[in-house]
């Protein structure tokens, strides 16, 4: 699972992590601005958005998604940690200063949004290590 997320925003660094009682990320605008969102829910927290922090790519192209409409979205960050096998973190560095891809979920009744980062079968050199890994979208930020 990614656990937790490092980023600028607004001249300030975060490490947000997702036992934080409330749990937000940056998202970029149109305009390329950033802007704050709730990062997943817990099951304590209220609302009617699913519970958890990430999206399976897989469930989000067979549709499992589709009753919250899902938007792709962009998360900037400077790093992302993911827990092992043994449950130990693992911090990995945005390097290439590329986006993570979230998706935003909505409730149509309430206007809730949340962001969820999308996972997916991690590649051959972290699949000793972890059993998934965030998506990161190709555009780069620097």
């Amino acid at each position: 699972m990614c656990q937790a997320v490092t980023f600028q925003f607004n001249g300030e660094q975060y490490t947000i992590d997702i036992s934080h009682p409330r749990p937000a990320l940056p998202v970029l605008m149109p305009d390329q601005s950033s802007k704050m969102f709730p990062w997943g829910r817990h099951a304590n927290q209220p609302g009617a958005l699913p519970f958890g922090f990430t999206a399976k790519r897989d469930a989000v192209l067979a549709g499992r998604w589709d009753k919250w409409f899902p938007r792709r979205v962009l998360i900037p960050n400077d790093a992302y940690m993911l827990l092992n096998f043994e449950g130990k973190p693992k911090w990995y560095p945005n390097d290439m200063k590329t986006h993570l891809v979230g998706l935003m979920a909505k409730n149509p009744e309430t206007n809730e949004r949340r962001v969820y980062v999308v996972v997916q079968e991690p590649d051959i050199i972290l699949a000793d290590y972890h059993d998934i890994s965030p998506v990161s979208a190709g555009v780069s930020y620097r």
